[in-house]
C-alpha cells in the first residue's frame, strides 16, 4: 500500500503570514492537529497543536484560544512552525512513512511530489490508524 492511497489530498494549508489565530480557527473547524504551511505552493513548515501549547507554558494539556493573549493570537505562523518537516513522496511505502512518523514521534508527514517539490497531501498517524485497523479485522 501506497502514501498516496491513504493521505489526505488537497489539505488545509496556512500561509507563512497567517496569524496563530486563523491557525487555530482552522484546527478547530476542520478538527485537525498539524496544518502544511506554504509559500507559492511549496511547503515551507508545518504547523501543529504542539507548538502552540508551547507558547501556552508547561503543562498546557489542550489547544485552548481564550489562554493566548491577543498579542499572542496575532502572532505569524512563520515565527511559530517547524521549517523544513520531515516529508514524504507520494509512492512511499505506507510501511515507511509509519516508521518515520514512530522515528521522528510526529504526528503527521506532508506529502510532497518529489519532482515539483509541490505539496499534494499529509498523512496522519490517524491514517495510519486506519488502515492498520482494517488489517486486523481481516486477520481477525
Amino acid at each position: 500500500m501506497l502514501v498516496r492511497e491513504v493521505m489526505t489530498r488537497s489539505p488545509e494549508t496556512l500561509k507563512p503570514s497567517d496569524t496563530l489565530s486563523y491557525a487555530l480557527e482552522l484546527m478547530i473547524r476542520f478538527d485537525i492537529r498539524e496544518l502544511p504551511v506554504v509559500k507559492d505552493d511549496r511547503l515551507v513548515g508545518i504547523i501543529t497543536d504542539r507548538d502552540i501549547k508551547m507558547l501556552l507554558g508547561p503543562g498546557a494539556s489542550t489547544v485552548d484560544e481564550s489562554l493566548l493573549s491577543e498579542a499572542a493570537l496575532d502572532i505569524e505562523v512563520s515565527e511559530v512552525m517547524t521549517a523544513d518537516p520531515e516529508t514524504i513522496a507520494p509512492n512511499t511505502g505506507l510501511s515507511s512513512a509509519c516508521r518515520i512518523l514512530v522515528e521522528f514521534r510526529i504526528g503527521a508527514l506532508p506529502v510532497v511530489n518529489p519532482e515539483q517539490g509541490k505539496l499534494v497531501g499529509i498523512l496522519s498517524v490517524t491514517d495510519c490508524l486506519a488502515q492498520a485497523a482494517a488489517l486486523f479485522e481481516e486477520l481477525e
